[in-house]
């Protein structure tokens, strides 16, 4: 893949992850607000299965900005592969 389309590529992730984190917000406020009710265990799967997503979005944005900075380490954040640069 040549640079211009791994940066592009980059732009698009960059955007999903923006999105995602607005969605998983809003979707735990809106589990927050069902967890009295009996059936709320499928909006608690559904929003587990959004964050999983998320996580992987965010690894794979981390392998791709590695690549793009030539190889940099990875180091550990909360859970995601993310590239250290320092």
């Amino acid at each position: 893949m040549s640079k211009q389309a791994q940066y592009l590529k980059l732009a698009s992730l960059n955007k999903i992850i923006v999105e995602g984190r607005d969605r998983v917000d809003e979707q735990q406020t809106r589990v927050m607000m069902l967890a009295d009710l009996p059936d709320c265990r499928d909006a608690v799967v559904l929003l587990q299965a959004l964050q999983r997503s998320m996580r992987l979005v965010s690894w794979h944005r981390a392998k791709l900005v590695e690549e793009l900075v030539g190889g940099g380490t990875a180091a550990r954040l909360d859970g995601v592969e993310a590239c250290s640069m320092g």
